[in-house]
């Protein structure tokens, strides 16, 4: 019962960094994407 409950807790904090770093993947890329246009100017 205890690991199972454990693995489920371990799980759930693996999909929470998943998703982290998907949104600071974005963040990243809006920063590229900017830096892109400036040096169009």
């Amino acid at each position: 019962m205890a690991p199972a409950a454990l693995r489920f807790e371990e799980e759930e904090e693996w999909s929470e960094e998943e998703e982290w770093e998907e949104e600071w993947e974005e963040e990243e890329w809006e920063e590229e994407e900017e830096w892109a246009e400036e040096e169009e100017w």
